[in-house]
Parts: structure tokens; sequence; C-alpha cells
């Protein structure tokens, strides 16, 4: 299995960018992208996103994870009925979330009238 350094130098190959373009294009220095293509040291975490669009992969195929897609869609009749409960209650709690969140704003709304009046 390829290190990062390995993919982001086998990526950056084939698209036929130098070290000095990569390094221009996210902001560090051609010496950075040398040492994470001999895995000398690592990308930081904040610039994996820019490098991942840069090469034009995402970020998990940058790390050399490859997705399976799904060759046909679930059956509803196949989904297990826990599944239908757990989003049940995650949308009914963010239903009771952003209701409790829209009294307060009224609340508060209702609180700087009433102090506007009593000035």
């Amino acid at each position: 299995m390829k290190t990062l350094g390995e993919r982001i130098a086998d990526l950056r190959r084939e698209r036929g960018i130098t070290q000095e373009n990569l390094a221009g294009t996210i902001g560090v220095s051609p010496q950075a992208i040398s040492k994470w293509e001999n895995n000398a040291t690592m990308p930081d975490i904040t610039l994996l996103p820019i490098i991942a669009d840069t090469l034009g992969v995402t970020i998990d195929e940058l790390f050399g994870i490859r997705r399976k897609v799904q060759e046909k869609p679930i059956n509803c009749e196949e989904t297990p009925m826990a599944v239908y409960d757990q989003m049940f209650a995650m949308n009914w709690a963010l239903l009771k979330t952003s209701k409790m969140m829209i009294v307060m704003s009224l609340q508060s709304l209702h609180t700087k009238k009433m102090l506007k009046i009593k000035k």
C-alpha cells in the first residue's frame, strides 16, 4: 500500500505538475513537497483539501480509499425498520431544537421590545 507522499508524487506526475508549481499553488515551499513525497514529513491537515482539489481528487482518493459504488438502489422493503426509526428520531430532535431556537429568538425580541418601551 502506498503512502500519502507516494500518492501525492504519483498524482502530481500524472498531471504533469512540478513540485515548484504544486508548492506555489498550495502556498508551501518546493522543499516541503519533496519532504512529503519522500515520506520525511506529512502535509498539515488543513492543506489536505487544497492538495486534493489541486490534484483533482477527493481527500479519500488522496489517502487511497476507494468507495464502492452501489450498483442498485436499496429496496424499501429490504431496509430494516431500525433505520427508519433512527432517521425519524434524528429528524424529530432537529425539529425540537429548531422550535426551541425560534421560541428563544422570539422571547429575545419581545424582551428587547419591552426594554425599549420602558425607556
